[in-house]
């Protein structure tokens, strides 16, 4: 995405004199509370999404202003709009439904979706619009970003999680073996209520 990550602590004034202002759409998930984290810490406005039992799990995390997308469409789009315009859109959740409103929210400027899911199905973009995915797990592998993967890794991950300021979501310890995958997982994720945890299952 071509952002600043808080490795230098000098950046936060900077970029947050340049009032430069990102969103990222699911921020109560893994991957995105990490990101409103990072960015928040770097000195980014941050605008972030999660449903209205994870909002206080996400300010804390730094994000501004919250927007609740259980809401309608129009109405999250709407609060979206109002929000707005954002030098970055970040979707941390990947369905269609998020990519259709991401999408229609950059539809008048254009711009790049960046996202954690490769396409799922039919989804409905402007022509102007870019979706992108990458696998960040991967991309942290690349020798490129050695620098960015020993910064994370053994500084900011492990100083944040000693002192309380990074905070992952709660774990759900789920019976059942790897037999009890479609059952008690996957059903329970379809029925919804995993929202802000990890679900986390003994293969045996």
């Amino acid at each position: 995405m071509k952002l600043e990550h808080p490795s230098d602590t000098r950046m936060s004034g900077r970029i947050a004199s340049q009032r430069k202002k990102i969103l990222i759409y699911g921020g109560s998930s893994s991957v995105g509370a990490l990101a409103v984290k990072s960015a928040s810490d770097v000195g980014y406005n941050v605008i972030a999404t999660s449903s209205p039992s994870n909002q206080d799990f996400v300010s804390k995390h730094g994000a501004a202003h919250v927007i609740d997308h259980t809401l309608p469409f129009d109405q999250v789009l709407l609060s979206l709009i109002f929000r707005g315009p954002y030098d970055a859109v970040f979707d941390a959740i990947g369905t269609s439904t998020a990519t259709e409103l991401l999408g229609a929210l950059q539809a008048e400027d254009g711009g790049v979706l960046y996202t954690t899911l490769p396409v799922m199905g039919r989804e409905k973009l402007p022509a102007n619009v870019e979706r992108r995915f990458a696998s960040y797990p991967d991309a942290l592998e690349k020798e490129l970003n050695a620098d960015i993967r020993t910064w994370l890794y053994e500084t900011y991950l492990p100083k944040g999680l000693a002192d309380g300021k990074v905070t992952p979501p709660k774990v759900e310890k789920m019976e059942g073996g790897l037999e009890g995958v479609q059952q008690k997982v996957l059903d329970r994720m379809i029925a919804g209520g995993v929202s802000g945890r990890k679900l986390v299952m003994n293969p045996q």
